[in-house]
């Protein structure tokens, strides 16, 4: 059983990095390329957004506004923590899991935890 490659740390001079992706990664942005293709009659090609606004007669990235009114329907929609819901919008569209929070700089997690703080003191307990 082959492993996938190691990622590669970019360098200065240009270097692609290779970042392994799960199957429904992979399937996220087959989707994406087959709405490109119906949309655009063309395949993407490398100056064009993988995720684009469906409403553009040409190929746009989706304005940073409209993509957080999509994202919260759909947080709604998927009966997602209100807390949650709150922390998104308070950070300015922070997507945080226990995993990732680990992650994240410690600005953020700082700024995740205030809004977090500021949803119980606001509304109680999640």
């Amino acid at each position: 059983m082959s492993r996938p490659p190691k990622p590669r740390r970019p360098t200065r001079r240009g270097r692609k990095r290779i970042i392994p992706l799960d199957p429904l990664a992979i399937e996220i942005f087959e989707d994406a390329e087959r709405e490109f293709v119906k949309k655009f009659g063309r395949a993407p090609g490398p100056n064009d957004p993988v995720f684009f606004d469906p409403d553009e007669d040409t190929p746009q990235p989706i304005p940073v506004q409209k993509m957080h009114a999509v994202m919260l329907i759909t947080m709604i929609r998927a009966k997602v923590d209100h807390a949650l819901i709150y922390a998104y919008i308070r950070t300015g569209g922070l997507i945080v899991t226990k995993a990732s929070f680990k992650k994240l700089p410690p600005q953020d997690q700082g700024v995740w935890n205030q809004a977090m703080e500021e949803y119980e003191e606001k509304f109680g307990n999640r």
